[in-house]
């Protein structure tokens, strides 16, 4: 054999075999890769030692600690340096901005000791490796003694005045007795107002801080924006706050305009992980004065001088409807309605194609509606989306961004009416092997909670049922969820308006909990409170509308 190895640049090749036997000849084709796949390496120069200077801050770069870094492709030269304090993050250390971090700071008198830093490197490939390392802070002058804590800032939403959590503050300027300097706070967890205090001194120095907080670009983000915000640019019902116009300015353009609707429909549909031309959240701050109810007509600032304590409101893009949450001592939404949405409750052989009806349970008047149906891509595939009743619901409102997820995401200008049974949309599935189609197909909420919007503009959490085709005759759900360690709710589809009752007891048969619920015709639920069920262990319950009678059992945590 006569082989030779080749020498091949990065990059898509192909390699061919060619076999001949008896005058036939056959070729064989293989396709591959060569790319980099080796982390550069990185050598840290180690025990280091610093004092802290009369500000109470000290800063180290990058190429404090680094002793060399070299790479088996990309120049060194070439080769990004980051770095950062030892178990916050990881990765290659990037700012909030996407740059790399190039320096870390240590504050007096908490970071007085011994600190340990990641040294990493990065090459053109995406290849990092880390060195760590570490530096001796010391306090020669006594400077920590006497303590010189510098002005700090308050953050706060515009949407109700709620204190902001997990944001970090960009520092800029300096003193005339110092070099200038630009850095990020540590995130560093804001008092119950929202308030966190930076040590930077000296007064009276020359610093602008501006926070930052660019993470969960889908908080508070829902149909329901796209909603309002079209209802603005039609002049329906325009947006009454210029916080709410600055959220809706999805795409950074200064103004309001439907390709702000477009950029939030990728988001919400997982097209778009975040928005490619803005932030999750902007600030403005607290004194700014919009000089019109139309906050684009002047510059609006995004940061303020640090000599004194400023404060700064935080606005979620996105967020018109105030839903964003900002801290973690928020209450939970309000309770909601139901509404639902059916599927058949069919078998499908493996190899079979069908279509089949998502429709709605119900009569209903929807603004708009959001969800994610996720399928187990291993026994179904949907190989096709077909539009169903609704104007305006086509490819641009549904996306299928891996397989086995399918995102929705429709609203209307005006309500439009579905009366029970409508079908929203036709799925055209084909089944991998054969299965149960409840076992393989359910409503998700990771990403984006499955809700409709009403003519009211209410919103209605959406269920997804697996029923026979409806006969006619009362039908009562099983409880949600069960078990349980809070409240319960039963859905039941009544034929007519009627009294439907409701029985819980333990399993000695004491009565723990009784009522009568006015149901009208559709799909409703009833809800078994929380303290109804005062211990943990097995329950009965009994739901009797006319002469149907459906019980079972339910589970206390």
């Amino acid at each position: 054999s006569v082989y030779a190895i080749p020498q091949l640049p990065y990059g898509t090749h192909k390699i061919e075999w060619t076999v001949t036997q008896n005058g036939e000849e056959k070729i064989c084709a293989y396709q591959f890769n060569v790319k980099d796949c080796k982390k550069p390496t990185v050598a840290c120069i180690s025990g280091l030692s610093v004092n802290i200077i009369p500000t109470q801050i000290v800063a180290l770069w990058n190429t404090d600690f680094l002793q060399y870094t070299e790479d088996n492709v990309t120049q060194t030269d070439q080769l990004q340096i980051g770095i950062r304090r030892s178990g916050t993050g990881n990765g290659f250390p990037l700012n909030p901005d996407g740059t790399p971090q190039v320096f870390v700071t240590f504050f007096c008198p908490n970071d007085l000791g011994t600190q340990y830093v990641e040294l990493w490197s990065i090459d053109k490939a995406g290849n990092a490796g880390f060195c760590e390392t570490y530096v001796i802070v010391q306090d020669q002058m006594g400077i920590c003694g006497s303590p010189n804590t510098g002005p700090g800032i308050c953050v706060k939403t515009a949407c109700g005045d709620v204190p902001l959590e997990e944001y970090v503050v960009d520092i800029t300027g300096g003193s005339p007795a110092l070099p200038p300097i630009g850095i990020f706070t540590p995130p560093v967890p804001p008092d119950a107002n929202g308030c966190i205090s930076i040590t930077i001194g000296p007064f009276g120095s020359n610093y602008l801080a501006m926070p930052v907080k660019d993470n969960d670009p889908l908080n508070g983000v829902s149909t329901f924006d796209l909603v309002l915000i079209n209802k603005h640019i039609l002049g329906l019902q325009p947006l009454d706050a210029p916080y709410k116009m600055l959220a809706a300015d999805a795409n950074n353009s200064k103004s309001v305009t439907t390709f702000d609707i477009v950029e939030l429909r990728k988001l919400i549909l997982g097209i778009y992980t975040e928005l490619p031309n803005n932030t999750s959240w902007r600030f403005y701050p607290a004194d700014h004065v919009f000089s019109s109810p139309n906050p684009f007509t002047t510059p609006v600032p995004n940061s303020d001088t640090l000599s004194e304590f400023p404060s700064f409101k935080a606005v979620k893009v996105g967020d018109v409807n105030c839903s964003a949450i900002a801290s973690s001592a928020q209450a939970p939404p309000e309770d909601r309605g139901l509404a639902a949405l059916d599927l058949p409750d069919i078998t499908l052989a493996a190899g079979q194609t069908i279509e089949l009806p998502l429709r709605v349970a119900s009569g209903a008047d929807w603004l708009g509606f959001q969800f994610a149906l996720e399928t187990d891509p291993d026994a179904l595939e949907i190989e096709m989306v077909l539009p169903g009743v609704l104007p305006d619901l086509d490819e641009n409102t549904f996306a299928q961004t891996r397989p086995g997820l399918l995102t929705v995401s429709w609203f209307s200008s005006t309500a439009q009416y579905l009366p029970a049974g409508a079908t929203l949309l036709t799925l055209k599935v084909r089944a991998r092997k054969a299965t149960v189609l409840s076992d393989a197909v359910r409503l998700v909420s990771q990403r984006i909670p499955p809700e409709a919007y009403t003519a009211e503009e209410r919103i209605q959490s959406l269920q997804l049922f697996f029923a026979p085709a409806f006969s006619g005759e009362t039908q009562v759900f099983a409880p949600r969820p069960n078990p349980t360690s809070g409240a319960v709710s039963i859905p039941i589809r009544t034929v007519q308006p009627g009294a439907v009752e409701l029985m819980l007891s333990d399993l000695s048969g004491r009565e723990v909990f009784r009522q009568v619920f006015r149901m009208e015709a559709g799909l409703q639920e009833m809800k078994v409170p929380a303290e109804a069920m005062t211990q943990g262990g097995v329950y009965v319950w009994r739901v009797m509308a006319g002469d149907v009678v459906h019980s079972g059992k339910l589970v206390r945590l």
